[in-house]
């Protein structure tokens, strides 16, 4: 995974950069409904970035969003950069989860769930399915 992301990271700085405002966590739990409409909260890892930062996490893995995006902007999201910022999210995880059971932990249902995700992400790297 880290020689992919390097490859790819190596790539992307050759490309044409196209940097726009980006969220960086833009799922559900960080919108709001106001009186003016749905918002985009809590925007604490803000970056003037490439948009495929925000958008690798947006598609539902039918290429709608991604479409809907180039058909507003005039700018077709690039798969190598999708990939990029997909693989530095579960990089990250990795670390975080890592990090966490370096350190005395109780062994409870969080711990549980952490030790899944752990297991699911190395698999997913694998090509594997996670046993239960």
């Amino acid at each position: 995974m880290l020689a992919r992301y390097d490859e790819l990271a190596a790539a992307a700085r050759s490309g044409t950069v196209r940097p726009v405002l980006t969220h960086g966590e833009p799922h559900p739990g960080n919108t709001m409904l106001t009186a003016s409409g749905w918002m985009l909260i809590d925007w604490d890892t803000v970056l003037v970035a490439p948009p495929e930062r925000d958008l690798w996490s947006l598609d539902p893995g039918d290429g709608s969003v991604l479409r809907g995006y180039a058909e507003a902007t005039g700018v077709t999201p690039r798969p190598s950069v999708l990939e990029l910022y997909r693989i530095g999210w579960d990089l990250a995880d990795i670390a975080v989860i890592v990090s966490r059971f370096r350190l005395p932990h109780p062994g409870n249902e969080d711990d549980d769930k952490s030790w899944y995700g752990l297991r699911s992400l190395i698999a997913q790297a694998a090509g594997d399915a996670p046993e239960g």
